[in-house]
């Protein structure tokens, strides 16, 4: 296999990276809808991870109805080692894609196999 493919995506993905980066630092509209509904949830997971009385669990589980607390809860985690700011935020959302649809690995499925 060559390297080559993997130099151009990783290339592509830094190219992405600075996209975002400077779009988030120069665009000062308030986040809409579901963003910013997205952004309360990570820094109300945020305050309960770092509140001790809390019964963490319980809370993170009953935040929300409709969405899974996993990548809410990872921006809330990645604001203890960077700034609260919606920059931080948006580190952690390439994760739903691959961690909630198999599809989206570099594996092919198995109907593609040559074996079977």
């Amino acid at each position: 296999m060559s390297l080559r493919p993997w130099v151009v995506l990783v290339a592509l993905f830094g190219a992405l990276c600075l996209v975002v980066t400077i779009w988030v630092s120069t665009d000062r509209h308030p986040p809409e809808w579901d963003y910013a509904n997205h952004l309360e949830r990570a820094l109300d997971c945020h305050r309960t991870l770092a509140n001790p009385a809390a019964d963490r669990f319980a809370e993170i589980m009953g935040a929300s109805p409709f969405y899974p607390p996993f990548v809410i809860c990872a921006a809330g985690i990645l604001y203890f080692a960077f700034p609260v700011a919606a920059l931080t935020a948006q580190a952690v959302t390439p994760i739903p894609r691959p961690v909630s649809s198999p599809r989206s690995s570099s594996a092919p499925p198995r109907s593609w196999s040559s074996h079977s």
